[in-house]
C-alpha cells in the first residue's frame, strides 16, 4: 500500500473514531490535493474534514486546501439538511394519503451511527415500501404529475423537492426467501442489508469506502444488541458467509475494526476487495466510467462491469449472480 493511501486511510479512521490520525509528515501541497481528490472519489470528504481537524496544530496544511475543506463541509451539511427536509415532506405527503408504512433506509438511517451525522455524505434518499404500498405510492405520485423512472431491479426513482428518491420494493438487495432473512426492523436486518448492498455494487459498477465505513459505524453502534451467532446464521442462509469473511477482513486490515464474526481473517482477501474499492464509489472514477455516464451508455457500461467481475461474483455470490444477470437482460 503506497504511503499516500496509508495517510488517507489514517485521516479517514481519525474521522470515524475521533482519534488523532497518524500521517506522513511534510506532505506537499500536491499531496494534500490528492488526499482531497481521494476523499471525493470515495464519498468520505466529511470524514476527511474531521480527520484533519484532529491533527496537531503545527501540521502543515495548505491554506487553499483549508478553504476547500471548509467549503466542502458546508456543502455536505446543506445537502443533508435538504435531504432531511425532503424526507419529512415526502413522509407527510404519504401520511396524508393514508400511506403510513414507508421505511427510510441507508442515508438517514446510517448517518445516525456517525459522530457527526450531518457530515456523512448522501446522494439520494432511499425508501422501502412493501407490497401494495409500493404501487399505491407510484399512483399517488402520478396524480401529482411526478414521473417515475423504472429500474431493472423493480425500484423506481423520482425527484421530490430537489432530491432524488430511490423507492425500493425490497429492503434487501438479495434474491432469497423472506424466511431466511431477519425481520425488519432489527439490528441484524440493518447489517444484512448493508452487507448485501456493498456486495451488489462490488459485483457491478464498483464500491468505495463510504459504504464500508457505513458498515463499520453500524457494526460499532449496534454492538451488543444482537447475537453474532445468529447474524452468522443469516449470512449462511443467504449465501453471504464467504463474502462477509472478505468484508470483515477488509475492515480489520484497512479500517482497524474487527466485528468479531470470524477468527481467521485474511489479508489476501482484504487486498482483493481493495482492488475493487480503489476505483471509488460506484466505479465513477475508473477508466471509461465518466464517459459512459455523460452519454447514453450507463446501463451498457454497468452490464459490462458485471461481466468483468464474473470471477469475483462466482466465488462470493454465485446465487445472486444468476438473478443479477436476469435483471440485466431486461436493460
Amino acid at each position: 500500500m503506497e504511503t499516500l493511501e496509508k495517510t488517507f486511510l489514517g485521516l479517514i479512521k481519525g474521522g470515524l473514531y475521533g482519534l488523532q490520525p497518524q500521517i506522513v509528515p511534510n506532505l506537499s501541497d500536491e499531496d494534500w490535493e490528492r488526499l482531497l481528490h481521494l476523499a471525493q472519489k470515495h464519498g468520505v470528504t466529511g470524514l476527511l474534514v474531521q480527520g484533519v481537524e484532529l491533527l496537531p496544530e503545527q501540521t502543515y496544511i495548505p491554506q487553499q486546501l483549508v478553504f476547500e475543506l471548509l467549503s466542502a463541509e458546508q456543502r455536505i451539511i446543506r445537502a443533508n439538511r435538504q435531504i432531511q427536509a425532503a424526507g419529512k415532506s415526502l413522509a407527510n405527503f404519504f401520511f396524508h394519503k393514508s400511506l403510513t408504512d414507508p421505511t427510510f433506509v441507508k442515508g438517514p438511517l446510517l448517518a445516525a451511527f456517525y459522530k457527526k451525522p450531518l457530515l456523512r455524505e448522501c446522494g439520494d434518499l432511499d425508501i422501502y415500501l412493501k407490497g401494495d404500498s409500493f404501487d399505491r405510492a407510484c399512483t399517488l405520485l402520478a396524480s401529482k404529475g411526478i414521473r417515475v423512472h423504472h429500474s431493472p431491479d423493480g425500484s423506481v426513482q423520482y425527484p421530490w423537492e430537489g432530491v432524488m428518491i430511490d423507492q425500493h420494493r425490497r429492503y434487501y438487495d438479495l434474491h432469497v426467501s423472506p424466511l431466511k432473512l431477519p425481520p425488519v426492523p432489527s439490528p441484524e436486518a440493518t447489517l444484512v442489508m448493508l452487507s448485501a448492498h456493498i456486495l451488489k455494487h462490488a459485483m457491478g459498477p464498483g464500491v468505495g469506502l463510504r459504504q464500508i465505513c457505513d458498515m463499520v459505524m453500524a457494526s460499532r453502534a449496534l454492538e451488543g444488541t444482537y447475537q453474532k451467532v445468529r447474524l452468522l446464521g443469516y449470512y449462511r442462509e443467504c449465501g453471504l458467509l464467504t463474502w462477509n469473511h472478505m468484508l470483515s477482513s477488509f475492515m480489520s486490515l484497512y479500517l482497524d475494526f474487527d466485528d468479531g464474526l470470524f477468527s481467521d481473517l485474511s489479508d489476501k482477501e482484504a487486498l482483493r476487495l481493495m482492488r475493487i474499492v480503489r476505483n471509488g464509489n460506484f466505479g465513477h472514477f475508473s477508466k471509461g466510467r465518466q464517459k459512459a455516464l455523460k452519454g447514453h451508455l450507463r446501463r451498457m457500461d454497468t452490464a459490462l462491469r458485471f461481466v468483468r467481475r464474473l470471477p469475483f461474483s462466482l466465488k462470493y455470490a454465485p446465487a445472486e449472480l444468476v438473478y443479477t444477470i436476469k435483471e440485466l437482460i431486461h436493460l
